[in-house]
């Protein structure tokens, strides 16, 4: 297994700081989707998104392991990268709330301790784009871009463009 270095997973927003947890390659699906996987399909009802390596890591193992990715609730931010990514495999159901905003770009400064482990802190350089396919961009773009501040939903009835309903 191996371990990818500046993953960030927890972002703690004190003092303008971030405090940043890594995670190993093989938990990517365990860590990124917060959903119930089970042998074939892993459905996602609450997941609010997070390192965006690490839900890409997350969409490989989805291909890879062959598994069915189900969104029937919440899926923000590096979710919908996963969603992107694992496109042939994931489907939507009429409860998807499907929600983008930019990516944070955050430099690491240093070290915290954060339930007794010892994490990097970093600063917010910038905020980007999401790595989003062109098709999602357009939408986004066609409505109002993506938020710095917030979420932009897409609606199931536009979300179905992208994704299959289950």
């Amino acid at each position: 297994m191996k371990h990818l270095v500046g993953m960030i997973t927890l972002a703690l927003f004190a003092s303008g700081l971030f405090a940043v947890v890594e995670a190993q390659a093989g938990q990517a699906l365990d860590q990124a989707l917060q959903a119930r996987c089970a042998r074939t399909t892993c459905t996602i009802r609450n997941n609010p998104g997070g390192d965006v390596q690490l839900f890409q890591q997350a969409a490989q193992e989805v291909m890879d392991e062959g598994k069915r990715l189900v969104i029937d609730g919440f899926c923000a931010s590096a979710c919908v990268v996963l969603a992107d990514l694992a496109r042939t495999n994931t489907c939507i159901t009429v409860d998807a709330q499907i929600a983008v905003h930019k990516a944070s770009i955050i430099r690491v400064t240093g070290k915290t301790v954060v339930d007794g482990r010892e994490v990097p802190t970093g600063r917010l350089i910038r905020r980007e784009d999401p790595p989003d396919s062109e098709d999602i961009n357009s939408w986004v773009y066609a409505h109002g871009g993506y938020p710095t501040k917030g979420v932009k939903i897409i609606p199931v009835k536009d979300a179905r463009q992208f994704w299959p309903m289950c």
